[in-house]
């Protein structure tokens, strides 16, 4: 039965993107799979200062539960950016927050988790919802369905 052995966590250093981290961090170590953490610049000239100092303090969060973990930055698209990130590391999940926007909002805004669930070449787990103060620690085997 296929599993996850590496998990791409896209990342915008938001609270919701921590909490998604989170997740992951408790799948990678149910499946004992690696995480790739992704951070995408919209605008190239941005704080790479601050984007390298949240990256690392991320890394540091994954190398606390012993995972084995990697980063990257990339400009551009934030959408298509994932999804080619996704295909070139050949990952097998995408776990990433979502803010949950509908109505005009979503109209508005568009949503970055919808465009990347439609065009993923991975299953993608969206997280929505408030920051818990934890994650619940895994208690026993669990079963991740992924397709063929």
């Amino acid at each position: 039965m296929p599993y996850a052995a590496r998990i791409l966590v896209p990342t915008d250093f938001s609270p919701l993107s921590s909490v998604a981290l989170e997740h992951a961090i408790a799948l990678a170590s149910l499946c004992r799979a690696s995480i790739h953490l992704l951070h995408v610049r919209t605008d190239a000239r941005g704080q790479v200062n601050d984007d390298d100092r949240h990256l690392a303090g991320l890394v540091s969060r994954c190398h606390a539960e012993a995972l084995v973990v990697t980063s990257q930055v990339c400009s551009g698209q934030p959408a298509a950016i994932i999804a080619q990130v996704a295909a070139d590391r050949a990952v097998d999940l995408i776990v990433l927050g979502t803010h949950g926007r509908h109505g005009v909002a979503h109209l508005i805004l568009g949503s970055v988790a919808e465009h990347i669930v439609r065009t993923a070449p991975c299953p993608v787990l969206t997280v929505r919802g408030l920051v818990p103060d934890r994650v619940e620690e895994p208690t026993g085997d669990a079963l991740v369905l992924l397709p063929n």
